[in-house]
Protein backbone atom coordinates (compact mmCIF):
# COMPACT_ATOMS: atom_id res chain seq x y z
CA UNK A 1 0.00 0.00 0.00
CA UNK A 2 1.29 3.36 -0.84
CA UNK A 3 1.20 6.24 1.38
CA UNK A 4 0.13 9.00 0.79
CA UNK A 5 2.68 11.42 0.69
CA UNK A 6 4.11 9.45 -1.83
CA UNK A 7 0.69 9.48 -4.01
CA UNK A 8 1.01 13.40 -3.27
CA UNK A 9 4.35 13.10 -4.65
CA UNK A 10 3.72 11.37 -8.11
CA UNK A 11 0.65 13.20 -8.80
CA UNK A 12 2.74 16.58 -8.55
CA UNK A 13 5.13 14.87 -10.85
CA UNK A 14 2.63 13.46 -12.93
CA UNK A 15 1.70 17.15 -13.76
CA UNK A 16 5.00 18.64 -13.40
CA UNK A 17 4.08 21.28 -10.88
CA UNK A 18 6.85 22.20 -8.23
CA UNK A 19 5.94 21.78 -4.67
CA UNK A 20 5.50 25.73 -4.93
CA UNK A 21 2.79 25.41 -7.57
CA UNK A 22 1.31 23.07 -5.82
CA UNK A 23 1.02 24.96 -2.47
CA UNK A 24 -0.18 27.82 -4.20
CA UNK A 25 -2.83 25.93 -5.79
CA UNK A 26 -4.22 24.72 -2.53
CA UNK A 27 -3.84 27.82 -0.41
CA UNK A 28 -1.13 26.31 1.69
CA UNK A 29 3.20 26.71 2.09
CA UNK A 30 5.69 25.15 0.21
CA UNK A 31 6.67 23.41 3.66
CA UNK A 32 3.27 21.98 4.22
CA UNK A 33 4.00 19.93 1.00
CA UNK A 34 7.02 19.13 1.34
CA UNK A 35 5.78 17.22 4.93
CA UNK A 36 2.87 15.70 3.52
CA UNK A 37 5.05 14.25 1.23
CA UNK A 38 8.01 12.62 3.50
CA UNK A 39 5.30 11.53 5.91
CA UNK A 40 6.10 13.84 8.88
CA UNK A 41 2.33 15.32 8.64
CA UNK A 42 -1.00 14.40 6.85
CA UNK A 43 -3.28 16.51 4.92
CA UNK A 44 -6.52 17.57 6.78
CA UNK A 45 -9.13 16.63 5.37
CA UNK A 46 -10.11 20.56 3.39
CA UNK A 47 -6.70 19.81 2.04
CA UNK A 48 -7.54 16.30 0.77
CA UNK A 49 -10.87 17.40 -0.92
CA UNK A 50 -9.08 20.27 -2.41
CA UNK A 51 -6.02 17.81 -3.89
CA UNK A 52 -8.55 15.52 -4.86
CA UNK A 53 -10.57 17.96 -7.11
CA UNK A 54 -7.50 19.54 -8.23
CA UNK A 55 -5.59 16.61 -9.46
CA UNK A 56 -9.20 15.07 -10.36
CA UNK A 57 -9.18 11.58 -8.51
CA UNK A 58 -11.05 10.22 -5.67
CA UNK A 59 -10.11 10.56 -2.02
CA UNK A 60 -10.07 6.88 -2.10
CA UNK A 61 -7.31 6.41 -4.32
CA UNK A 62 -5.34 9.40 -2.89
CA UNK A 63 -6.06 7.93 0.68
CA UNK A 64 -5.11 4.20 -0.66
CA UNK A 65 -8.66 2.49 0.08
CA UNK A 66 -9.53 2.12 -3.42
CA UNK A 67 -12.23 -0.42 -2.60
CA UNK A 68 -12.93 -1.70 -6.56
CA UNK A 69 -11.38 -5.07 -6.44
CA UNK A 70 -8.71 -5.92 -9.19
CA UNK A 71 -10.63 -8.40 -11.96
CA UNK A 72 -9.26 -11.25 -12.93
CA UNK A 73 -9.12 -12.56 -16.84
CA UNK A 74 -12.42 -14.19 -16.44
CA UNK A 75 -14.26 -10.91 -15.30
CA UNK A 76 -14.63 -12.58 -11.71
CA UNK A 77 -13.04 -10.18 -8.78
CA UNK A 78 -9.34 -11.17 -7.91
CA UNK A 79 -9.12 -11.77 -4.28
CA UNK A 80 -6.19 -9.38 -2.97
CA UNK A 81 -5.83 -10.87 0.82
CA UNK A 82 -3.85 -14.08 0.60
CA UNK A 83 -6.11 -16.90 1.76
CA UNK A 84 -5.25 -17.24 5.64
CA UNK A 85 -7.94 -19.79 8.29
CA UNK A 86 -9.81 -17.39 10.39
CA UNK A 87 -9.16 -17.24 13.64
CA UNK A 88 -12.19 -19.86 14.73
CA UNK A 89 -11.04 -22.25 12.12
CA UNK A 90 -7.77 -22.31 13.58
CA UNK A 91 -9.15 -22.64 17.13
CA UNK A 92 -11.12 -25.76 15.77
CA UNK A 93 -8.30 -27.45 14.58
CA UNK A 94 -6.51 -27.18 17.52
CA UNK A 95 -9.44 -27.95 19.33
CA UNK A 96 -10.10 -31.24 17.54
CA UNK A 97 -6.32 -32.33 17.18
CA UNK A 98 -6.00 -31.81 20.95
CA UNK A 99 -9.19 -34.09 21.39
CA UNK A 100 -7.86 -36.79 19.60
CA UNK A 101 -4.72 -36.99 20.68
CA UNK A 102 -6.54 -37.02 24.29
CA UNK A 103 -8.67 -39.81 23.78
CA UNK A 104 -5.86 -41.82 21.88
CA UNK A 105 -3.30 -41.39 25.05
CA UNK A 106 -5.78 -41.93 27.46
CA UNK A 107 -6.66 -45.15 26.05
CA UNK A 108 -3.05 -45.94 25.83
CA UNK A 109 -2.60 -44.84 29.58
CA UNK A 110 -5.91 -46.90 30.28
CA UNK A 111 -4.52 -50.28 29.00
CA UNK A 112 -0.94 -49.98 30.43
CA UNK A 113 -2.79 -49.17 33.67
CA UNK A 114 -5.26 -51.89 32.83
CA UNK A 115 -2.03 -54.83 32.08
CA UNK A 116 -0.14 -52.73 35.15
CA UNK A 117 -3.50 -53.48 37.46
CA UNK A 118 -3.53 -56.87 36.69
CA UNK A 119 -0.06 -57.81 37.35
CA UNK A 120 -0.51 -56.62 41.49
CA UNK A 121 -1.18 -59.45 43.55
CA UNK A 122 -4.54 -57.95 44.88
CA UNK A 123 -2.41 -55.63 46.93
CA UNK A 124 -5.34 -52.85 47.60
CA UNK A 125 -2.85 -49.82 48.59
CA UNK A 126 -1.16 -50.09 45.34
CA UNK A 127 -4.58 -50.31 43.77
CA UNK A 128 -5.68 -47.26 45.04
CA UNK A 129 -2.90 -44.60 45.21
CA UNK A 130 -0.26 -46.35 42.04
CA UNK A 131 -2.90 -46.57 39.36
CA UNK A 132 -4.54 -42.83 40.26
CA UNK A 133 -1.51 -41.76 40.44
CA UNK A 134 -0.30 -42.45 36.94
CA UNK A 135 -3.14 -41.87 35.58
CA UNK A 136 -3.22 -38.20 36.77
CA UNK A 137 0.59 -37.85 36.05
CA UNK A 138 -0.30 -38.81 32.06
CA UNK A 139 -3.18 -36.35 32.44
CA UNK A 140 -1.08 -33.45 34.16
CA UNK A 141 1.65 -34.02 31.21
CA UNK A 142 -0.49 -34.23 28.35
CA UNK A 143 -2.19 -30.65 29.35
CA UNK A 144 1.50 -29.20 29.73
CA UNK A 145 2.23 -30.76 25.90
CA UNK A 146 -1.28 -29.26 25.36
CA UNK A 147 -0.51 -25.66 26.62
CA UNK A 148 2.80 -25.54 24.47
CA UNK A 149 1.02 -26.61 21.55
CA UNK A 150 -1.58 -23.52 21.61
CA UNK A 151 0.96 -21.23 22.55
CA UNK A 152 3.37 -22.11 19.46
CA UNK A 153 0.19 -21.46 17.11
CA UNK A 154 -0.88 -18.63 19.18
CA UNK A 155 2.64 -17.31 18.78
CA UNK A 156 2.21 -18.13 14.93
CA UNK A 157 5.14 -21.27 14.60
CA UNK A 158 4.10 -24.29 13.82
CA UNK A 159 6.07 -27.08 16.58
CA UNK A 160 8.48 -29.13 15.33
CA UNK A 161 8.69 -32.85 14.98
Amino acid sequence: MESIGKKISALRKGRELSQEELASALLVSRQTVSKWERGQSLPDADNIAAMCAFFGVSADSLLGCDTSAPQQADGQPQSTKPETPSRKRLWLKILIISTVCFFAFMGLICTIVFIFALTLDDDPVLRTIIVPMIVVIAVVIFSIVTGVVIALYKKGRKPRG
